[in-house]
């Protein structure tokens, strides 16, 4: 179940609104594979790979809204289908000639994602909120009974039509050419790439109103569970208003070309000193065209750049189980071609519009790591390691309010849409890493035991809008740990785990007020196999034994004018099982 509650003065606290979801679903997952491979010696050989994988989704979910000032309660029944489809075939070939290495591959895929006919239904009273405190509004929830003289009454239908396809084709080349500066063999490396993307997103909705039978829902009841509606039916139960709305503002037709070339060495200095450095070169072309029919822009445009990404890797190896490694390098991470479409995605219920930007530009990063790594006998290790980043043009969620016109009144939209920060971004901090088998005690009982553990510390800070902000999803604080067994001689392995992440950013809000933050979580999880005949094993695993919430908040979790935004409750949850091995 998911809560959410809006604010009209965050302030001072009060609450505007509060939402509550409830969900039933159903997935199933189908998969083929093929994999075969041609060799001509023990030099050559050439492979081709196909996937085919299905993913439905079935979900009904029960919404309830109060809307405090408007003293008005709605709830609605959504019932819908995901039906996602990915496709794949690569090919590719390695050959060996004489030590000049040659390899490349060649890949399709396609993808879609059709969800059909997902239908609405709107019930909707007068409900007189003025005896509620707003702790006592907070914990309304879908099974709550009010003593309300009104009932909730059908007063619109909704049927959406949603498609999108994707589809990928690429190729990669790279030939490797071994060399002798000293007395240590050195390789030089270059290749090319080529990536085309295309994608397309088309979606219609028809609204159905003005029923001459009259629908309504007793108290903790919703209606119409498992109902699909004809996206095509204007008629449906009757209905005395029917129109397909504009819903083209967020139908787009997109695509994405990358062209690569790099070239690189690894030079072997000593046996125990090596310096691996590269160049590498990239274009990208982005093309983009609203579908939208009010759109003011229906020519195709198109945002286009180049980027030159050198690198350096210093590797000393003290002893084969340890070295010091020292490296610079460079980097770019676009943005989703899908965010720089011009469209606006606007749900006038929930009062939200969802926009993409098209005068974003790429990230781009300097990067510095010095990293220590020590390698055990037992496959146990353990590592140190301090970063820098200087990163450009840093892309993030920012969340703004308008007041727009809707049906003769002027609410108050929550608009969100990605943009680039005002400065460039600093990123540094350090990271610990282990793994180790506790035999080396000598005590018996701990000879199958190991653990892990890994912490990292980030300190990331960005400008936007003149304010110095945390940067997006980057916590300062992770750490992991883990207890395993595993004995061979009777069968028996289960591993305890621990997982803490501190408070991220999720988005950027007008203040420091309407900021909205992840809080931190910790989750324990607990997973135990036995096998009990050669070919037959059970298993048991237990997750989220902290019953850990989801908790979004306005405002820095830690600060005393942090409210709360709203909150996704999911429950310990575990699968228990029967394995058997041919």
């Amino acid at each position: 179940m998911l809560k959410e509650l809006e604010y009209d003065d965050i302030m001072a606290g009060h609450i505007f609104a509060q939402h509550s979801n409830d969900y039933d679903v159903l997935r199933e997952r189908t998969g083929f594979n093929l994999n075969t491979e041609y060799k001509f010696d023990k030099f050559n050989r050439i492979y081709v790979n196909a996937n085919y994988n299905r993913y439905f989704d079935k979900e009904i979910r029960r919404k309830n809204e109060w809307v405090i000032d408007d003293n008005e309660e709605t709830k609605e029944t959504r019932n819908r289908v995901e039906d996602q489809y990915l496709n794949s075939i690569m090919f590719g070939g390695n050959h060996d000639f004489n030590g000049i290495k040659l390899d490349y591959t060649g890949s399709w895929i396609k993808a879609k994602e059709d969800m059909p006919a997902r239908t609405y239904f709107r019930f909707q009273r007068d409900f007189d909120f003025s005896g509620y405190t707003n702790d006592e509004i907070k914990e309304f929830s879908p099974n709550t009974k009010f003593t309300q003289e009104d009932v909730l009454t059908l007063n619109r239908i909704r049927v959406d039509d949603n498609l999108k396809e994707d589809e990928d084709i690429s190729g990669m080349v790279n030939i490797e050419i071994p060399y002798y500066l000293t007395d240590e063999m050195s390789t030089l490396k270059f290749g090319g790439k080529y990536l085309n993307k295309d994608a397309k997103y088309t979606a219609r909705r028809l609204q159905l109103k003005d029923f001459p039978e009259e629908h309504t829902l007793g108290e903790a009841e919703f209606g119409f569970i498992d109902v699909i509606a004809d996206p095509d039916d204007t008629g449906y139960l009757g209905a005395e208003k029917a129109e397909y709305l504009d819903k083209t503002d967020d139908n787009y037709d997109a695509s994405e070309d990358i062209w690569a070339a790099y070239g690189m060495t690894t030079l072997n200095l000593t046996e125990k000193f090596t310096i691996l450095a590269g160049l590498r070169f990239e274009k990208t072309t982005n093309k983009y065209q609203t579908l939208a029919i009010a759109s003011t822009n229906q020519n195709e445009s198109d945002a286009s750049y180049s980027n030159l990404l050198p690198s350096a890797h210093f590797t000393y190896r003290f002893n084969d189980k340890m070295n010091l490694r020292l490296a610079y390098s460079s980097g770019i991470s676009r943005p989703d071609y899908v965010s720089l479409v011009p469209y606006e995605f606007r749900d006038d219920d929930s009062r939200e519009i969802e926009r993409g930007n098209p005068e974003l530009d790429p990230t781009t990063s300097n990067n510095f790591d010095l990293m220590f790594e020590s390698y055990t006998s037992s496959l146990g290790f353990f590592s140190a390691g301090v970063y820098y980043k200087k990163m450009a043009d840093i892309i993030l969620n920012s969340t703004h309010t308008e007041t727009l016109p809707y049906e003769g009144g002027s609410p108050v939209y929550e608009i969100t849409m990605p943009v680039n920060g005002d400065d460039d971004a600093t990123v540094y901090g350090f990271e610990l890493a282990l793994n180790q088998r506790l035999n080396f005690l000598n005590v018996p009982f701990l000879d199958y035991f190991s653990i892990y553990a890994n912490y990292t510390y980030t300190k990331a800070e960005i400008e936007v809008n003149g304010r110095n902000l945390p940067m997006g999803y980057s916590p300062e604080n992770i750490a992991n740990f883990a207890l395993m067994y595993d004995n061979p001689k009777i069968g028996l392995s289960f591993v305890i785990s621990n997982n803490f992440r501190d408070d991220i950013l999720q988005s950027v809000g007008d203040d420091k007020y309407t900021d909205s933050y992840f809080k931190q979580e910790y989750h324990l999880d607990l997973s135990v196999k036995q096998r009990i005949t050669k070919n037959l094993s059970a298993f048991l695993q237990l997750n989220n034994l902290t019953d850990q919430e989801e908790r979004q908040i306005y405002g820095k979790p830690s600060a005393d004018y942090a409210k709360l935004q709203q909150w996704a409750k999911f429950g310990r949850y575990g699968t228990i099982g029967l394995s058997f091995k041919l």
